[in-house]
């Protein structure tokens, strides 16, 4: 997908789902870089999408997106799960995703989720892509879902 389709999508999809949407573009000696921030509310949080495309003038893009998922009513700390790179791929594809369910893993694994890091009141989900269509926003907020779920769980059983 190119730039133009993919500024037309986030654009669409952020009036149809009523959220809302800021761009900002700066541009560098070696191209320029363009981000999408689109948030709405989201299960008692705030769900926080930010895309990020770097232009090259020669032809050296990178694409990204990140998801954050604020809350102040759960600590999100212990949640840290990342992809395991080079060898490590031996023991799994994820570190920190034993005591996931199995719907969590496999739509972490579904949606080649980079890294996953929880905070005090948050957590972020990296992507080492750019949301492009619909089905990448509506497969974020089920995980978004599932992790929210999980961390409840897991805090309630600890108790």
């Amino acid at each position: 997908m190119n730039w133009k389709e993919i500024d037309d999508f986030w654009k669409q999809y952020a009036e149809e789902t009523n959220g809302v949407l800021k761009i900002d573009e700066q541009p560098h000696s070696f191209g320029k870089t363009t981000e999408y921030h689109y948030s709405t509310d989201f299960n008692g949080g705030q769900l926080i999408i930010e895309g990020k495309i770097r232009k090259s003038t020669k032809g050296y893009n990178t694409y990204r997106t990140i998801a954050f998922f604020k809350s102040d009513k759960i600590n999100f700390a212990e949640l840290n799960i990342s992809r395991r790179k080079g060898l490590g791929k031996l023991f799994g594809k994820y570190s920190g995703i034993d005591y996931l369910g199995n719907n969590t893993k496999e739509l972490i694994e579904k949606s080649e989720v980079e890294k996953i890091t929880g905070t005090q009141k948050g957590f972020k989900v990296e992507y080492d892509y750019m949301f492009s269509e619909s089905a990448e926003f509506i497969s974020n907020k089920e995980l978004c879902t599932l992790l929210l779920d999980e961390v409840k769980n897991r805090l309630y059983h600890n108790r």
